[in-house]
C-alpha cells in the first residue's frame, strides 16, 4: 500500500544507509560463502570422495555469493531510503517483534544443538569452548536470521492484505485510501489502480 506523497522523510540518511548496504553486502557474501562452502564440503565427503573445492567450483561460489551479497545490499539500501510507514495498521507491533525473533533464536539453538551433538561425545562438554561454538555456529545464525527476516514479513504481508480487505469494505481503494464512493470508472483517479 502507498499513501505517500512524496514529502516524507526517508527512514536513514544518505550516508547510513551506504554503511548499511556495504555491511549487508559483507554479511550476505560472508554467510553464503560459508553455507555453501559447508554442503559442498558435506556432499563431497558423502558422495564423491574427492575435494570439490577445486577453482572453478570456487569461482562459481564466489560469483554467486558476490550477486547475494549485491541483491542483499541493494535491498538493505532501498529500505533504508523509503519513507516511514505512516498507517499504524501497516506498521508491525511489538509482539510481532518478539515472535519473529523468538522463533528465529530458537531454530538457531536447535541447529547450534544438531551441530554439536557429535562433538560431545566425542570430546566431552567441556571441549565446548567459544572457539568451538563460533566455529559450528555460523550456519544456525543464517538460518536464524533468515526465519526472524522471513517470520517479519508474513506478519507484513498479513497486515496489508487485512488492511487492504477493511479498505475495500468501506469504499476507498485498496492501494493508496482514495475515497472512492461514486466512482464508476473502474479506475481510481489517484492512483491509477483498477478496481
Amino acid at each position: 500500500m502507498n499513501e505517500s506523497t512524496g514529502n516524507e522523510r526517508p527512514r536513514f540518511s544518505t550516508t547510513t544507509s551506504i554503511l548499511l548496504a556495504l555491511a549487508t553486502f559483507v554479511v550476505g557474501v560472508v554467510f553464503y560463502w560459508t553455507v555453501i562452502g559447508f554442503f559442498a564440503a558435506l556432499l563431497s565427503s558423502l558422495f564423491f570422495r574427492v575435494t570439490l573445492m577445486h577453482w572453478g567450483v570456487i569461482l562459481v561460489i564466489a560469483i554467486a555469493a558476490i550477486g547475494v551479497g549485491f541483491h542483499s545490499a541493494r535491498a538493505a539500501f532501498r529500505y533504508s531510503r523509503s519513507p516511514r510507514e505512516t498507517n499504524p495498521a501497516l506498521r508491525l507491533s511489538n509482539i510481532d517483534w518478539i515472535a519473529a525473533i523468538a522463533s528465529g533464536m530458537l531454530l538457531c539453538f536447535i541447529l547450534l544443538a544438531l551441530f554439536l551433538y557429535p562433538v560431545i561425545p566425542q570430546k566431552g562438554i567441556k571441549a565446548l569452548s567459544i572457539s568451538v561454538l563460533l566455529d559450528h555456529a555460523t550456519i544456525p545464525l543464517f538460518f536464524g536470521v533468515w526465519n526472524v527476516i522471513t517470520v517479519l514479513r508474513i506478519k507484513r504481508r498479513k497486515r496489508i492484505a487485512a488492511e487492504r480487505k477493511r479498505l475495500a469494505a468501506i469504499g476507498k481503494c485498496n492501494h493508496c485510501g482514495y475515497d472512492l464512493r461514486g466512482n464508476k470508472s473502474g479506475l481510481c483517479p489517484e492512483c491509477g489502480v483498477e478496481i
